[in-house]
């Protein structure tokens, strides 16, 4: 939220509403990792840094591709397409999307997961 400015979301002078929704200007809801852990070390029973520990270990192992995660890759292998980043996240060498039984791993997002806890 602090570099954001008024200009953020506009391509040539007009706005561009994919901006906001896809690509690295489409983030999560700032806040939100702060909200979660002082929910959880309020009102939760289990330990945060626990928690976001074993989610980091699932991001970094991978899991395998259930059906509904193989359709929604599939539905979207377009625009994860687009980003080398969600690229070699989510489809194969080939450009094709994981499927069920792939595993998925998530090493980005498991190094992050592991510098919060």
């Amino acid at each position: 939220p602090a570099l954001a400015s008024r200009d953020m979301f506009l391509r040539d002078g007009k706005p561009d509403p994919q901006a906001s929704q896809v690509g690295p200007l489409a983030s999560g809801v700032p806040g939100q990792v702060a909200a979660l852990a002082r929910l959880s070390l309020g009102y939760g029973r289990g330990d945060w840094r626990a928690a976001i520990g074993e989610a980091a270990a699932v991001a970094t192992e991978g899991y395998r591709i259930t059906a509904s995660t193989a359709a929604a890759i599939r539905n979207e292998s377009k625009q994860l397409a687009r980003f080398d980043s969600s690229k070699a996240v989510f489809l194969n060498n080939d450009g094709s999307p994981l499927i069920v039984g792939d595993r998925l791993r998530q090493g980005d997002l498991g190094q992050t997961l592991q510098s919060i806890a």
